[in-house]
């Protein structure tokens, strides 16, 4: 009961954290990226029900340093979620499974992309370990330079 509670706690604090400043709509946030020149950094998500996504939003996109950056316009933030207790509405739903279709039709939570403004992708990872089951990003420095690194076009 106490460890359901914890995970209902953390899932709730990782939606909250990434409520702030993170777009949901995919042709606004291509426009952004065109006004902005930056990279739109695409985050596939099961916010309330897989591990690994409630990890990557508690320990790196929901940090005062990731949120900073995000402020800065660093990037353009979209955030596609796939929860299972919280509601979404139905045109959200539809867009975001058209999303999971075109970008990610493995289904693999969490999947992090870079695009550019037309909407091509410039980098992906899936998951948060690479081939040797390392963790890809420790901090949110880490993932910053990802972005920094592999959002030029």
């Amino acid at each position: 009961m106490k460890k359901l509670l914890i995970s209902l706690l953390t899932a709730a604090f990782a939606s909250t954290a990434l409520a702030a400043g993170w777009l949901t709509d995919y042709e606004a946030a291509l426009a952004k990226a065109k006004e902005t020149k930056t990279p739109v950094l695409l985050v596939f998500s099961g916010s309330d029900w897989c591990p690994p996504c409630i990890m990557l939003e508690n320990e790196i996109l929901g940090t005062k340093e990731f949120l900073a950056a995000m402020e800065e316009g660093k990037f353009v933030p979209l955030f596609v979620d796939f929860p299972r207790r919280k509601k979404i509405s139905a045109e959200q739903k539809e867009q975001n499974f058209i999303l999971l279709e075109k970008f990610n039709p493995d289904g693999a939570f969490p999947t992090l992309m870079l695009l550019d403004a037309e909407g091509k992708v410039l980098a992906q990872q899936q998951g948060l370990t690479n081939f040797f089951g390392m963790r890809v990003w420790n901090t949110p420095k880490d993932l910053l330079s990802w972005i920094a690194k592999r959002g030029k076009y």
